[in-house]
This record gives structure tokens, C-alpha cells and sequence, in this order.
């Protein structure tokens, strides 16, 4: 356990105030979400809804509203997440109770990028920063890291960096290991999204791209270390994608069927078309492999379509790629057409995404020379 959950521990069994102790609770489901320990978590809930969920103590009931958000994403990568911790901020702002409002902002800027939300995302992120002269910086790691996540998605990797040294030197001082291994974890998921679906759009070559293995590596010692079971299948999604960018096909294949087999493809955030599309391209550019009819009859041209535009656009490619290698004299307008048109797609959000965080470049700004001066 690291320092943060004893400090919570003890801030529970010390506090004299039920009330107050209820509050500290409320955030031990906080860590335990994110930790996986979802049981755990969902009874804390159950028995706080039922001793302090009649309205009558506004930060408690604030709190657990943000636990159920976080329960929902950790467990589920559900959207509802978003509905509940949208709820806490609203609450949160409407009775001017600011450390919640910016702990709620926060985790819900969290849920916006994950879910490729960009205006909202942007609006989030200086919703958190302009409390910051005005209530307690616990959440600064959080809002530190989705600022990085956002900027390496962008592109911008000298500017992410400045903000995980930021997310890194609070959660140190907090004494918050889950969130050092959040910076560990989310700066190699980001990097890997975007080189992957750079590369599925022929935005850049496979070249010097050693690092994410490494970087791979260190993230899975980090998660086994701290014995974490939220998102697990993020992590193998994270070394498949590391694994095929170096052409290390037979461990893509390995890592990718993990998920497949073990029906997690949801739990990534993709879905088993996106994951059988990777399988088979892998096999392909090993060798010696020739798909089945079957296996390509699986995979429909408009199976990814209620996925995120990287995505759908990295599926596309895939197909493109399979069918040129099976059957390059056959090779359908309509998939030439539709890898044309999400390749569009993704690369008109790499521009939102770029005009949003330029956009609030000054909040940043302001709010790195506040920190700066503390």
C-alpha cells in the first residue's frame, strides 16, 4: 500500500466526525477503483449511499458521485462514467465547493480525452485551472497528466514532457504510487496510439522506434509491482502495438490473441474486428501464412465504424493492406474509398485536437507559472 492510501486509512480511523470520515471513505473507493479492487469499492459505495445519500451532506454525496464515475471507467470503460462525475462538477460548482469542483473537472477532462471528446476536454482542463488559487492541489497530478497526455497526442512531446515532470514531482509529493504509474503507463499509450495510427495514415515511417518497447517494458514492471487490476488488457494492447511497430509479429500475434481470447477487446477501447484485423495482418507480414475465406469474410468493411476515427482509420488500413498482400489484382474501391475517407477523418482530428490545446495555451501557461511560484 502506498503512502497516499495509508495516509487515507489513517485520516479514516482518526477522524472523530462521521461525516468527515465518510468523506475520506469516499476517496479510499477513489484508490480502489483505480487500483481494480472493484468489490472492495462497490461495497464502500453501497454502505455510504445508504448511511449519507439523502442530500443532507453535499461534499459526501459529491464524492460519491465522482467514486461511481471512476468505478464505471476502471471496471467498464463505460461512457456512463461521464454522466456521474459531469453531475459532481455541476453539483460541486453550483454550491461553490471548489476543491471538489476541480477534483471532479479533473477526472472528468480524464474521461473527455479518453473518450475523444476535444471541446469538451478543452473546456475541462481550464475549468480545473482557474481554481487554482482557490482550493486544494490535490488534483494536480490528474489535470498534469491529461495536459501531457493531450499534448504527446498532439504531437507536442518537449511540452508533454514538461507537464509529466509535473504530474511526477506532485504525485511524489502525495506520496501517490498509482498515479506515478499512471505517467508511466498513459505517456507509453499515447505515444503508441499516435505512432501506430501515424502510421496505419503514412504520416511517418517505421523507423527509431525502439523506445516504445522499452518504455513497454518498464510500464508492465511498474503495474505488476503495484499488483494492479484495472485495465490490464490496455497494458497487453500496449505491447502488441510496441511489438508490431518493431516487426516483432509472432509476439503482436501473441499479445493480441490474448485479448481476443479473453473477450477484451471492449476493455481496450476497440473491438475483436480491429483485433482480428491486426492478427491476421501480423500473420501476413511474417510469412509464410494465407488467411482462410472465412477469416476475411470476418472481417466486413464496416465493422469499425462506431469506433474513434484513429481507429476506424487503422482497421481500414489493415484491410487495405491484407487484401493488396491475398489479393493485390482485386483490390475493392469501395475499401480504397473507405481507408481514404477515415484516413481524412483521423487526420482532421489530429488538427481539432491541436487547434483545442492551442487554444487554452495561455490558461497553461498561466496556470505553469503559478506552480512555478508556489
Amino acid at each position: 500500500m502506498d503512502e497516499l492510501r495509508h495516509r487515507i486509512e489513517r485520516q479514516i480511523a482518526q477522524a472523530s466526525d462521521p461525516i468527515k470520515a465518510a468523506e475520506y471513505r469516499a476517496q479510499r473507493v477513489f484508490a480502489q477503483a483505480r487500483h481494480g479492487e472493484f468489490k472492495l469499492a462497490e461495497r464502500e459505495i453501497v454502505e455510504l449511499r445508504s448511511r449519507f445519500g439523502d442530500g443532507n451532506h453535499p461534499r459526501v454525496s459529491i464524492l460519491i458521485l465522482i467514486a461511481e464515475g471512476l468505478i464505471l471507467y476502471f471496471r467498464d470503460l463505460s461512457r456512463k462514467s461521464i454522466e456521474r462525475i459531469h453531475l459532481a462538477s455541476a453539483l460541486s460548482e453550483a454550491l461553490q465547493i471548489k476543491d471538489l469542483a476541480a477534483t471532479a473537472n479533473s477526472w472528468l477532462a480524464h474521461l473527455y480525452y479518453n473518450f475523444d471528446l476535444y471541446e469538451k476536454l478543452s473546456k475541462s482542463i481550464t475549468d480545473t485551472l482557474v481554481l487554482a488559487e482557490n482550493s486544494a492541489h490535490d488534483w494536480i497530478p490528474r489535470i498534469s497528466i491529461v495536459i501531457a497526455d493531450t499534448l504527446q497526442l498532439s504531437g507536442k512531446w518537449d511540452e508533454a514532457d514538461r507537464w509529466y515532470h509535473v504530474a511526477h514531482r506532485y504525485s511524489i509529493q502525495q506520496g501517490d504510487r498509482l498515479t506515478l504509474g499512471a505517467i508511466i503507463f498513459n505517456r507509453l499509450a499515447a505515444g503508441l496510439s499516435k505512432v501506430r495510427a501515424d502510421y496505419a495514415a503514412k504520416c511517418i515511417d517505421k523507423t527509431d522506434l525502439r523506445r516504445w518497447t522499452t518504455e513497454a517494458g518498464s510500464a508492465e514492471h511498474f503495474h505488476l509491482g503495484l499488483s494492479m487490476h484495472a485495465l490490464p488488457d490496455l497494458l497487453t494492447l500496449c505491447n502488441a502495438r510496441a511489438a508490431f511497430l518493431e516487426d516483432h509479429y509472432e509476439l503482436a500475434v501473441e499479445q493480441y490473441t490474448l485479448i481476443l481470447s479473453a473477450e477484451n477487446s471492449k476493455l481496450c477501447g476497440l473491438n475483436s474486428s480491429l483485433i482480428s484485423s491486426e492478427i491476421v495482418l501480423c500473420k501476413l507480414l511474417r510469412g509464410r501464412y494465407q488467411p482462410s475465406e472465412t477469416e476475411l469474410k470476418g472481417l466486413s468493411l464496416n465493422a469499425c465504424d462506431d469506433l474513434p476515427a484513429d481507429d476506424r482509420m487503422v482497421y481500414h488500413a489493415n484491410l487495405l493492406e491484407i487484401q493488396r498482400r491475398v489479393k493485390p489484382q482485386q483490390v475493392s474501391a469501395p475499401l480504397q474509398f473507405a481507408y481514404s475517407t477515415s484516413r481524412d477523418a483521423y487526420l482532421s482530428s489530429k488538427h481539432q485536437l491541436l487547434a483545442q490545446i492551442e487554444g487554452i495555451g495561455p490558461a497553461l501557461e498561466n496556470f505553469m507559472s503559478i506552480l512555478d511560484h508556489r
